[in-house]
């Protein structure tokens, strides 16, 4: 398990909002940058390094990575016609424990773009639909699990249309309309200019902490350009019957425990056969 330190203070965990860390433009985890946008915060947070001594976090800037923050508050919430059409099948149906010697097969994810961030995806595992920012339609899977954080970690705070995001891709509930208000906030109000490709992170490896048919717990390790320690997150996916939704912390969040540690040896490398 790799080393993590909470964002709990004295009442509880943070406000995605006042913690320093906050992951991809308001995604990664509501309070950690996952990737690199993260939305900078004011504060004196501290993370505990693997040596075991605090080091103060450094907040990356705000905003959607190639671009600035347009449109009305919340983005566009009208859904596309196939936003509600049936998932298809996928061939993924393994649920054995992910492992470094159980994990994607050779070759079998792709990295694409999606507004400067690197996002994995599977034929067999997903997304298997894509309309316009949104992408759903996971494997129900361990492999899929992970897929679906990857992707929605991202996605909710940084598609155009953020609110239809949200929407499709986070489950329902008072977190996920907590959690729209932090990301509508940042993408009308942005404070900082847009990241560059230097601030940017990559998923470097993850570990499936948790996993039964309903509920996928995943920490995810991020590697920065400038390099140092993997920045860790953990997220929680739940299955609603036809695919998996990202699950928000009760204040919003999307993780409540985030942290540094300087390996991924426990851990399984996205790099692992692909």
């Amino acid at each position: 398990m790799p080393d993590q330190t909470s964002s709990n203070g004295p009442d509880g965990p943070r406000n995605p909002f006042t913690n320093k860390w906050f992951i991809a433009s308001g995604t990664f985890l509501g309070c950690v940058a996952l990737l690199g946008s993260w939305i900078a915060l004011d504060g004196k947070d501290e993370q505990t390094t693997a040596g075991g001594t605090a080091a103060p976090v450094t907040s990356a800037p705000t905003s959607t990575p190639g671009g600035g923050y347009t449109g009305s508050p919340g983005g566009a919430s009208t859904a596309s016609p196939s936003a509600s059409a049936p998932c298809p099948q996928l061939p993924d149906n393994n649920q054995a424990p992910l492992t470094i010697s159980n994990t994607f097969a050779t070759k079998e994810l792709t990295w694409k773009d999606f507004h400067g961030y690197r996002l994995p995806e599977s034929p067999s595992s997903g997304p298997a639909v894509h309309s316009g920012d949104i992408a759903r339609c996971y494997a129900h899977s361990p492999r899929g699990a992970v897929l679906a954080l990857a992707q929605t970690s991202i996605r909710s705070s940084n598609a155009d249309n953020w609110r239809a995001a949200i929407d499709q891709l986070v489950a329902p509930g008072p977190e996920r309309d907590s959690y729209l208000q932090f990301v509508t906030a940042a993408r009308v109000n942005p404070s900082q200019p847009t990241p560059g490709s230097a601030t940017i992170g990559e998923y470097a490896a993850y570990q499936v902490n948790s996993y039964t048919n309903d509920t996928a717990v995943v920490t995810f390790a991020i590697e920065f350009p400038i390099g140092g320690a993997y920045r860790t997150v953990v997220l929680t996916a739940v299955w609603d019957g036809t695919d998996w939704k990202q699950k928000m912390t009760p204040l919003g969040q999307q993780s409540s425990a985030v942290g540094q540690q300087q390996t991924i040896t426990t851990m399984v490398p996205f790099g692992v056969g692909n």
